[in-house]
C-alpha cells in the first residue's frame, strides 16, 4: 500500500513535441502533462566515461513510486530537482491501478 507520507517529492512527467524552428528544421519541445507526488528510490549509478570536452558522463538508474495514473507511456520523461529522467518501463503494481512504480535513467539524452 503506498502511504501519502512516503510521496515526498513533485516531479513533472513531460510529453515531447516535435516542432518546426525558425529555419524550417524540427525541434524538440517538451511539455508537462502530469504533475505527481512521488517517492524515489535510487537503485543505481556509476560514471560512465568521458565527454568529448573532457567532462564526466554519469548515468543513474531510479525508481519513482506514484499514485496510479492512466496515459503514462516510455515515450515521456520524468523532471525533478533539474534532472530529465527516461522513463524506461511502467509497472502497474499488481495490477490494481493502485500505484506504478516507474523505472527511469538518467543521463545524457536529457529524457529523449
Amino acid at each position: 500500500m503506498l502511504r501519502a507520507g512516503k510521496l515526498n517529492k513533485q516531479i513533472l512527467i513531460q510529453t515531447n513535441t516535435q516542432t518546426k524552428d525558425s529555419e524550417g528544421g524540427m525541434a524538440d519541445s517538451w511539455a508537462t502533462t502530469y504533475t505527481a507526488r512521488a517517492a524515489l528510490n535510487n537503485v543505481s549509478g556509476s560514471k560512465a566515461g568521458r565527454t568529448t570536452h573532457g567532462g564526466d558522463t554519469v548515468e543513474e538508474t531510479v525508481e519513482w513510486r506514484v499514485r496510479y495514473r492512466a496515459g503514462i507511456t516510455s515515450k515521456m520523461r520524468i523532471t525533478y530537482a533539474g534532472k530529465y529522467y527516461n522513463i524506461l518501463h511502467l509497472d502497474n503494481i499488481k495490477g490494481g491501478n493502485r500505484e506504478l512504480l516507474i523505472t527511469c535513467s538518467q543521463g545524457l539524452n536529457l529524457g529523449r
